[in-house]
């Protein structure tokens, strides 16, 4: 009787026990489905931010391969001065006007398409850092100074040091990542004088001022001939560390500048010295190619080139990378060219299908002509050709040629200041490498493989900061993830 009793107290029990079991399991399963959901969201998050940090450092690089093309300090200091000489042009990568207390940039900065299709985007900037000229300025906090102290408390680093921040933004879905990286430029010894691995010839007609002439052959001056005035880029070269002895005063330099005159320099021989500031194979310190050549010479005995002598320095290959990637990439841009046959240089905006010199050019251009017959480099010939007269303000950068020589027969004509670079000509006296005639008045410095030959005013002007491409490398000075 009780358990019937009990058995019918029982009956129904099982829809209640179901429906709370399907209620805890139901608990259960959304706590789980919350927890799972969160998991993932937090993978999503995670490969989202690793992403996006990866792409942010893809920026970085993208802004160190346009710095080695271009690292003219003035296109990213936030001033635009088109009445300047030259004229000072912003890039597109420029941060612009820099504010230290948000710590942002003015200008809207390089969008590059880094991850195609995606969606995802990247956002660059480049700023130039001004010289610190104190330890409280290389520590200072706000992102304006660079942080290296410029030497012995000067105004500015060596011409060739400079300093850029590059700022790069990622964003995938809505996770943003920023990395600041500081870059400076680092000389690679370019020759800033006119150098070259053949012979120097200067006419009777010929007067060289405010630079020095190197060889790795020898020097010829003939008739009046002169070379004069203060070297503008060295200084006194032949001080230590070339040599121990200081150079002795000479008539031809100003009061002011008796230890820092322009001089020769020639493994070779030079057929007219002038004591104490031209040195050759003959003299005492002996002129080497390296200082590890003998000499016989007390001491001191041997005496060098103030720069690097290599001939691949500058390299053609950078050269040419940095003419086509100012124009946009692929051959045939507008600051790189492959001609067959002789042909002048002419200036912007010429009617011409033939090389030509861009407007608004800096110290950073490269134009880069490739004569394609490189068996007869002898036989090719570029004139410098532009329209003006030795009145009209001068063009900026850096000429290349490669397997033809220069000629500036067409002379008084708007001048280069710069450097000129030629490759692939071997030394050959009836063809000159480089050959500057008596109208010409070009502000170059000269890096030939073959001869060179001078006549007229030679000069290379003032030394103007900046970095040519081809001629710096880029060092990493400090990196860092932003978390702000």
């Amino acid at each position: 009787m009780m358990f019937k009793k009990l058995k019918e107290q029982e009956a129904g029990i099982a829809l209640p026990l179901a429906i709370m079991m399907i209620v805890i399991i139901g608990v259960m399963g959304a706590g789980l489905l919350v927890f799972v959901t969160t998991d993932l969201g937090g993978v999503v998050e995670s490969n989202q931010g690793q992403r996006a940090f990866n792409l942010a450092d893809a920026g970085v690089q993208a802004a160190k391969s346009h710095l080695m093309a271009d690292a003219y300090y003035q296109k990213y200091d936030g001033v635009t001065d088109t009445a300047a000489n030259p004229p000072n042009f912003e890039s597109s990568w420029s941060c612009g006007t820099w504010d230290p207390v948000a710590k942002t940039c003015s200008a809207t900065g390089k969008t590059p398409d880094l991850d195609p299709g995606s969606g995802n985007t990247v956002k660059i900037w480049i700023q130039y850092l001004l010289p610190a000229t104190t330890t409280a300025q290389a520590n200072d906090p706000t992102g304006v100074y660079a942080p290296a102290v410029t030497p012995n408390g000067q105004a500015n680093y060596p011409v060739g040091t400079d300093y850029f921040k590059v700022i790069s933004q990622a964003t995938v879905g809505q996770t943003k990542r920023k990395i600041e990286a500081i870059y400076n430029t680092v000389s690679l010894d370019v020759p800033r004088a006119y150098f070259t691995s053949g012979n120097i010839v200067l006419s009777g007609t010929a007067n060289v001022s405010n630079i020095s002439l190197f060889s790795q052959g020898s020097v010829t001056l003939n008739g009046g001939a002169t070379i004069s005035g203060e070297d503008l880029a060295y200084g006194n070269w032949n001080k230590p560390p070339y040599n121990t002895t200081p150079r002795a005063v000479v008539s031809s330099c100003t009061a002011s500048a008796k230890d820092t005159c322009a001089g020769i320099g020639a493994a070779g021989t030079i057929n007219t010295k002038v004591a104490s500031r031209d040195y050759d194979s003959s003299t005492c310190p002996k002129f080497v190619n390296n200082l590890s050549d003998p000499s016989t010479c007390a001491s001191p005995s041997r005496i060098t080139f103030p720069f690097s002598a290599s001939p691949n320095v500058p390299s053609l290959s950078d050269l040419a990378n940095a003419a086509q990637a100012q124009t946009g990439f692929g051959i045939g841009g507008s600051n790189y060219y492959q001609i067959t046959s002789n042909m002048d240089v002419k200036e912007s905006g010429a009617t011409y299908t033939g090389p030509k010199w861009p407007a608004n050019s800096t110290v950073g251009t490269v134009v880069y002509v490739k004569f394609t017959n490189g068996a007869t480099p002898t036989s090719n010939t570029l004139t410098w050709n532009l329209a003006g007269d030795c009145t009209t303000p001068p063009v900026r950068g850096t000429l290349v040629v490669e397997n033809g020589t220069v000629s500036t027969s067409n002379s008084n004509k708007a001048p280069l200041k710069g450097t000129v670079i030629i490759r692939g000509v071997p030394s050959d006296p009836s063809h000159p490498a480089y050959s500057d005639t008596g109208g010409a008045c070009m502000q170059v410095f000269v890096n030939a493989s073959g001869d060179i030959k001078l006549a007229g005013n030679v000069t290379p002007g003032t030394l103007e900061r900046g970095n040519a491409a081809g001629t710096y490398s880029l060092k990493l000075a400090s990196w860092r993830e932003l978390y702000q």
